[in-house]
C-alpha cells in the first residue's frame, strides 16, 4: 500500500493528480501520532525546506479523516483508509510503501487451503 496525501474534496489540491511538499507549505497538517512512517514523512518535508503547521496530532484515524474532509488540513496515511469527502493524491517524490505479510502455524494450513472467509478477504487485498 502506498501513502498518498489525503485532502478534502473542496481543497485546491483535490484537482491535482500529484502534489509536491512545496505545494503544502501553507496547508495545515494533521499528524497521525501512531504512524510508523512519521519520521520518513517528516524527513520528506524537511529535506525540501517545508515545515508545515500542525493543526492537530491525533491517534484517532476517523477524527483525522473527518477533519480532512471538512477542509481543516491534510494528512498522509495508507491508501486503505477511506472516508467520504476525502480524495487521495500522490505526494511527489514520496514513494514509501507498506507490505503486509501473513504468517500462520503449520496446523492452520488447511484453513488456508479450504478458503476460509478471512482468507478470501485477505486475498482480495493483494495487488
Amino acid at each position: 500500500m502506498g501513502r498518498p496525501i489525503a485532502v478534502g474534496r473542496i481543497a485546491d489540491g483535490a484537482r491535482q493528480k500529484v502534489i509536491s511538499a512545496e505545494d503544502l507549505a501553507d496547508e495545515a497538517m494533521i499528524v497521525r501520532r501512531h504512524c510508523e512512517a512519521l519520521s520518513e514523512i517528516s524527513r520528506h518535508f524537511t529535506d525540501r525546506g517545508v515545515r508545515p503547521h500542525f493543526s492537530l496530532r491525533s491517534t484517532n484515524d476517523e477524527r483525522v479523516l473527518g477533519l480532512v474532509a471538512a477542509g481543516l488540513g491534510v494528512t498522509i496515511m495508507p491508501e486503505g483508509y477511506q472516508h467520504a469527502g476525502v480524495v487521495r493524491r500522490r505526494l511527489a517524490g514520496f514513494d514509501l510503501r507498506r507490505d503486509v505479510g501473513i504468517l500462520y502455524a503449520e496446523h492452520a494450513g488447511d484453513v488456508f487451503e479450504r478458503g476460509h472467509a478471512v482468507v478470501g478477504a485477505l486475498r482480495s487485498l493483494r495487488r
